[in-house]
């Protein structure tokens, strides 16, 4: 298992599996870095 984290300001804001913060993204900063990244099946 892979794990990741995700900062804001210098602060880490998530951390957790590479796999539950991309399917459950739970702080509004991670949420909208995910939403704003392109699907690869719409490149």
């Amino acid at each position: 298992m892979r794990s990741d984290r995700r900062h804001e300001s210098g602060k880490i804001v998530e951390l957790g599996a590479t796999q539950k913060i991309f399917n459950h993204p739970e702080h509004p900063y991670t949420q909208k870095l995910l939403s704003a990244a392109p699907l690869l099946e719409d490149i």
